[in-house]
């Protein structure tokens, strides 16, 4: 749920994501990235077996991810690095055949908003924890968070940050603008303990 044409990092022009855009300074940055489907399980299913939906078969919100698979963790571990998944989606859970192939694997699973921001400062703490555990020794680490994820529902102090001061066009317009707006400050709002932006 996080687009990559609102990120700094990939030149957007609004302030939505300092810390990510810091992050993507020293990390390999990928540009050519094409998800499989526009929702989240038959997109994370071809990202980490690296197969079509008709191979993997995790499509409708009914599919399991098809066993036997090759995977990204399995062959990292194969070469001796430690791999974890630290998961708030339920739409990838473990309950439908997703990291049954990683070291340690954490799920908390998101529903509502305020329940959401909550896991995913728990995941961020832990993927935190994880790296500083590895010690430099070679490390899969697989984070997904829900958010930004509709309805979307910054933080107060977030709320306006993004909103234009005035609206010009239809009603669809200007709905679609103010959602917009609710769109980049849930990028911005913290999702971390400490209260930091994203």
């Amino acid at each position: 749920t996080l687009r990559g044409d609102h990120l700094g990092c990939y030149h957007y022009p609004l302030d939505t994501s300092p810390h990510i855009d810091r992050f993507a300074q020293d990390a390999t940055l990928f540009r050519n990235l094409l998800p499989m489907a526009s929702w989240t399980r038959p997109s994370v299913a071809s990202l980490l077996t690296g197969t079509m939906d008709y191979t993997h078969h995790a499509i409708s919100s009914d599919d399991y991810l098809r066993k036997g698979l090759p995977s990204l963790a399995a062959s990292l571990a194969a070469a001796g690095w430690e791999t974890h998944a630290l998961v708030c989606n339920p739409a990838v859970s473990s309950s439908y055949g997703f990291f049954q192939d990683v070291h340690a694997h954490t799920e908390l699973g998101s529903a509502p908003n305020a329940k959401a921001a909550e896991d995913d400062a728990l995941v961020v703490g832990r993927a935190i924890e994880a790296i500083e555990a590895a010690h430099g020794q070679p490390l899969f680490l697989y984070v997904h968070t829900m958010a930004p994820h509709r309805d979307y529902e910054p933080g107060p102090e977030y709320a306006d940050l993004f909103m234009p001061d005035r609206f010009v066009g239809s009603r669809e317009h200007v709905r679609l603008a103010k959602e917009m707006a609710l769109y980049d400050a849930e990028i911005r709002f913290p999702t971390t303990s400490s209260r930091e932006s994203s």
